[in-house]
C-alpha cells in the first residue's frame, strides 16, 4: 500500500509541475496555434526562473534571431540592436543567469497568428534576485516577440526587450544617426516603387520577410500581419504595379546597425501618393514605417516592416 501511495504522490508531483511548465488547458478565444506558441514562451520563463540557458533558448530560431531593445520606449526612434544572432544572445543571457535568480510571472497580453507567422507582448513582473548578495529589485517588463512556424514548431525568430507604453512619449534621448548603408537601401527600395518596378522592389526583401499595418498607430495590439513572406508580398507587387503608379517620399529619421554589422533598424517619415493608370484619382498618406534588416545572405534585406505607424506625442 505504501509503494502505491508514493507512486501516486510521485505521478501527481509530475503532473503538476509539467503543467506549470507546459500549460494546455485550451481558453475559448485559443486555437492550437496560440496553445503551442504560449507552451514556447513558458518554457522561455521556465528557463530564467530556473537559471537554465538552453531551457529558455529551446524554441528560438538559430538561424534567423535577432534581439532588439526598446530602451524603456514604446517609440521605434529609440530602438537598437542588442544581439545579432542567437550564440550572442545565449552568452549575454548565460552570463545574466549566472548573476542574477529570475522569481518572476509572466502575462501573455497579445497573441496575433496569420499562417505561419505569429506576434506576441508578454509582461513579466517579479524579482530580480542577486545570487551572492540576495539583493531583490522589482521587475515589470513588457516584451515584444515573433515568432515563425517551422516543422509543426513555432520559433522565437525576435525579441524586443524593454518595450514602454504610451506614457513614456516620444523618444527624446541622443540622435541614433543615419548609417549609409542601410539609407542606401531605403533610399533604393522608394526609387523602385517609383519606376514601377516589382522586382526592384522585391530585391529588398528576405525570403521570410513580414509585413504589418499598423493603422495608424503605435500599440501592437491594433497592428495586422499583412505579408507572411516575400512571395505573398511579389504577388500582391505584380497585381498592384500593373494597375497603380506611386510616388514614395521617404526621409530617414534614424538607421543603425549592430555592432557585428549583421542586423540593423530604421525608422522613416513617409508621404505615399497612389494614382490608378487608367484614371484621374489620386490618394495620399503620411505616417512613419519601421524597418528591420539583415545581412545574413551578404547584402541587407528587409527583414520586417511595419507600415502607417503613428508616433506618439509628447500629450500622451
Amino acid at each position: 500500500m505504501t509503494t502505491l501511495v508514493n507512486r501516486r504522490r510521485n505521478i501527481l508531483v509530475w503532473v503538476i509541475g509539467a503543467a506549470c511548465i507546459f500549460p494546455v488547458e485550451k481558453l475559448p478565444a485559443e486555437t492550437t496555434e496560440t496553445i503551442l506558441i504560449r507552451q514556447a514562451l513558458e518554457k522561455d520563463r521556465s528557463g530564467r526562473r530556473r537559471g537554465v540557458v538552453e531551457l529558455v533558448l529551446s524554441q528560438y530560431d538559430g538561424n534567423r534571431f535577432v534581439r532588439y531593445s526598446a530602451n524603456g520606449m514604446i517609440d521605434p526612434l529609440g530602438w537598437r540592436v542588442r544581439n545579432e544572432t542567437l550564440t550572442s544572445y545565449a552568452d549575454a543571457l548565460g552570463q545574466d543567469l549566472r548573476i542574477y535568480r529570475y522569481d518572476i510571472q509572466r502575462s501573455v497580453t497579445l497573441i496575433s497568428v496569420r499562417l505561419d507567422k505569429a506576434f506576441v507582448t508578454t509582461v513579466d513582473k517579479g524579482l530580480v534576485i542577486d545570487r551572492n548578495s540576495g539583493a531583490e529589485q522589482a521587475l515589470d517588463v513588457t516584451r515584444l516577440w515573433t515568432f515563425r512556424k517551422e516543422d509543426d514548431e513555432w520559433l522565437v525568430s525576435a525579441l524586443v526587450d524593454s518595450l514602454g507604453d504610451l506614457a513614456t512619449g516620444p523618444y527624446t534621448g541622443a540622435a541614433g544617426g543615419v548609417d549609409e548603408d542601410i539609407a542606401m537601401v531605403l533610399k533604393a527600395e522608394a526609387q523602385a516603387w517609383n519606376s514601377g518596378s516589382a522586382a526592384g522592389v522585391i530585391d529588398h526583401y528576405d525570403g521570410e520577410y513580414v509585413g504589418y499595418d499598423a493603422y495608424h498607430t503605435i500599440l501592437p495590439a491594433t497592428w495586422l500581419i499583412t505579408f507572411n513572406d516575400a512571395e505573398e508580398f511579389e504577388d500582391w507587387l505584380d497585381k498592384r504595379l500593373s494597375l497603380t503608379s506611386y510616388d514614395v517620399q521617404r526621409e530617414i529619421l534614424h538607421a543603425s546597425k549592430g555592432a557585428g554589422g549583421l542586423a540593423a533598424v530604421a525608422l522613416t517619415r513617409e508621404k505615399v501618393t497612389a494614382k490608378y493608370r487608367g484614371g484621374t484619382a489620386v490618394h495620399s498618406q503620411e505616417g512613419y514605417a519601421f524597418w528591420t534588416l539583415s545581412r545574413g545572405g551578404g547584402s541587407w534585406k528587409v527583414t520586417n516592416l511595419v507600415q502607417k505607424l503613428q508616433r506618439p506625442s509628447a500629450q500622451e
